[in-house]
């Protein structure tokens, strides 16, 4: 009984960490090519305020809920539940690690806009895109783990 509420809290965790990269696959990303590098920089500036903190939360949510789930279903190692739990967690653990190494240091230079001792805003940015659609990749797909774990 613990287990199917925790799976619903780790799946509905999911869903909102995964809802980011789908506002990106929609076009946002595309909408973020085409913005003037001082807009971005305003654009990184304003959302990293508000949203980083609460982000950062929710992965570490997601990540404790998953190794819970794995924990619980340990019994089952080659069931559906249990293996579709381990690639969406492991995948959420690579949208962190992209995070961290990518997305993260960019945001932070974008903060120092335009100081920050870069010669390519215009590429950081164009990288910075490429990043989130990446991590939305795993996101989604985790998403997509989960969803074959409660419907099959």
């Amino acid at each position: 009984m613990y287990t199917e509420k925790i799976r619903l809290l780790q799946l509905l965790v999911v869903i909102i960490i995964a809802s980011q990269g789908i506002f990106y696959f929609i076009g946002c990303a595309e909408a973020m090519k085409h913005l003037t590098v001082p807009v971005f920089a305003d654009y990184r500036k304003a959302l990293d305020s508000f949203i980083a903190g609460r982000l950062r939360v929710l992965y570490y949510i997601a990540l404790a809920l998953g190794i819970t789930v794995l924990m619980l279903s340990r019994q089952q190692m080659n069931g559906l539940v249990f293996l579709c739990t381990l690639v969406a967690t492991l995948f959420i653990v690579v949208d962190v690690l992209i995070a961290l190494k990518g997305s993260i240091p960019i945001n932070n230079r974008f903060n120092q806009y335009p100081a920050g001792g870069v010669s390519d805003w215009r590429g950081l940015q164009l990288t910075w895109v490429k990043l989130i659609l990446i991590r939305g990749a795993f996101s989604f797909t985790a998403l997509v783990a989960l969803l074959i774990s409660w419907l099959w």
